[in-house]
């Protein structure tokens, strides 16, 4: 029932909802379904998303949306299981980074419900940069940089105890 409300959901609605831009709704809905469902790549790599002047509110936009809808099938707890112990090790985990690719994840949540812009947030979640390395300019950078050295102090401090 909620899907269906938000798969046709009007912009007189979304800015009732709180949602400023026209779309929003649609691209925060379509990225949230990418998040929960494994059959995820087709929708975003069509042309309709292929850039932000995207009418997302469009007949296209909706019927694309919910031929999409339609296809997919929900992960059982089996399967969430399965990828969860495959991707142990994350960012050293070439598998984490493909079950990563289509998805939102928490650190890209935020940004999808507040979405104005839809381009760079599906560039990002379906990791169109070259060689799946994050811009330079990412705080995700630095964690990754500064990991082993706060992990080499942290066990010289406990060591030292």
């Amino acid at each position: 029932m909620l899907l269906a409300w938000l798969t046709t959901c009007t912009p007189t609605t979304q800015a009732s909802c709180g949602f400023a831009t026209k779309g929003t709704l649609q691209v925060a809905t379509l990225l949230l379904i990418m998040w929960l469902w494994p059959a995820k790549r087709t929708l975003a790599q069509s042309s309709l998303l292929s850039s932000d002047g995207a009418d997302l509110t469009s007949v296209e936009s909706r019927e694309l949306f919910r031929a999409h809808v339609a296809k997919l099938v929900p992960m059982c707890a089996e399967e969430r299981e399965a990828v969860r112990l495959a991707t142990v090790g994350q960012a050293d985990n070439g598998v984490w980074l493909e079950e990563r690719r289509g998805r939102i994840t928490a650190s890209l949540f935020k940004r999808a419900v507040r979405c104005r812009k839809p381009n760079s947030l599906l560039k990002e979640i379906f990791q169109y940069y070259s060689n799946n390395v994050l811009p330079k300019e990412d705080p995700r950078c630095y964690g990754k940089e500064m990991e082993p050295v706060a992990i080499r102090r942290y066990v010289e401090t406990e060591e030292s105890l």
